[in-house]
């Protein structure tokens, strides 16, 4: 008889186990912030990245593309930035941002976008 439990028992935690981890959604990868745009400003640590916008960069002042993009952020990074120049289309990774115009944040990563 106690046999019996004891299977019966097993049995059934076997089986719970293997529903739970079934319905259980694994956790999805952890989503990375960017933001896509044009090197406005490049000054050693902080880049300013625009997005949405049309016009000249290298025509207009720093106010005046920020007044004109759809979306402008500055980004400061760990180490100087040396492989953008003004113009260039970039993506930023980012940990944080702040929501003021422009925004501000810590820079992870950017890469150039060959378009």
């Amino acid at each position: 008889m106690i046999k019996k439990r004891l299977l019966f028992a097993l049995i059934l935690f076997v089986s719970a186990t293997i529903f739970l981890t079934a319905c259980t959604n694994p956790e999805p990868e952890k989503e990375h912030n960017t933001m896509e745009g044009f090197v406005a400003k490049v000054d050693g640590r902080v880049v300013l990245v625009v997005s949405g916008f049309k016009g000249n960069i290298k025509e207009m002042t720093e106010e005046e593309i920020i007044a004109k993009a759809y979306q402008s952020a500055y980004f400061t990074f760990n180490e100087e930035i040396i492989n953008v120049k003004l113009g260039d289309q970039v993506k930023v990774w980012y940990e944080a941002i702040d929501t003021s115009l422009p925004a501000s944040g810590s820079g992870t990563k950017i890469e150039l976008i060959d378009k």
